[in-house]
């Protein structure tokens, strides 16, 4: 990534926008098939006013297995792009429950409104997981230099 500022320039806090953006899922969502499901209220909507922003978002999913299941997989969508890097979680026996995380470092490409969401599916449509609220999150460190 270049450097949006040059060597002896004078940088101004009005030159740095870095904040967080974050939500808690707002409903129990469960997951019976590989179909990539919305976690419900775990969206985070935010506009930039750079090109190439790095943002680092960390998937907080709080799982319980219901009945004999493939593993869980927790996901990231960006602007309606499903991210490679999941976080699955394996269980055994039913009422097992687990919170487990992933952490994404992307580049926004565009400047303009973003939409970062947490989905969750099946590895193989085998039984069911739940993902729960409001301990299901997302957070966001979004860098628009």
């Amino acid at each position: 990534m270049t450097s949006p500022f040059v060597a002896g320039q004078k940088i101004h806090a009005s030159d740095l926008n870095i904040f967080i953006a974050g939500a808690a899922s707002s409903g129990d969502v469960t997951c019976t098939t590989t179909t990539l499901t919305d976690l419900t209220g775990a969206t985070v909507t935010f506009s930039t006013t750079h090109a190439n922003v790095i943002c680092t978002v960390t998937g907080i999913f709080d799982v319980s297995l219901n009945t004999a299941a493939a593993a869980a997989t927790g996901h990231l969508s960006v602007d309606g792009s499903d991210q490679t890097t999941q976080a699955i979680l394996t269980m055994t026996t039913a009422t097992q429950r687990a919170t487990i995380a992933q952490c994404w470092t992307i580049a926004l490409a565009a400047a303009g409104s973003h939409t970062l969401k947490l989905r969750g599916a099946l590895s193989a449509s085998a039984g069911s997981y739940t993902f729960f609220h409001p301990h299901t999150t997302i957070n966001a460190l979004v860098c628009d230099l």
